[in-house]
């Protein structure tokens, strides 16, 4: 996890249950971002999808818009379209 450029959040590996519990605590002492990039992440499990439901709830808590998720692998669209998982510009 890491922002290298400003507001861009950028996740990669698993974002699975053992890592999602340390990236919202680390999201919650930063300003929201206004976009995720994803086309590292080599797996998500169901507390992955709830993190970037929560991480788009957090946003819009903070009167942000709903961060954009970019570069989801494909292979996790229809897992993130079941759970309604949306970006700034709709469905992922």
């Amino acid at each position: 996890m890491s922002m290298p450029e400003a507001g861009v959040l950028r996740l990669d590996g698993e974002l699975t249950l053992a890592r999602v519990g340390a990236i919202w605590r680390a999201v919650l002492e930063s300003p929201p971002p206004c976009a995720i990039e994803l086309a590292g992440v080599t797996g998500l499990d169901s507390a992955g999808v709830a993190l970037l439901l929560a991480l788009g709830d957090e946003a819009e808590r903070r009167g942000q818009p709903r961060p954009e998720l970019r570069g989801l692998p494909q292979r996790y669209h229809d897992l993130c379209r079941a759970h309604r998982v949306e970006n700034g510009n709709g469905h992922v």
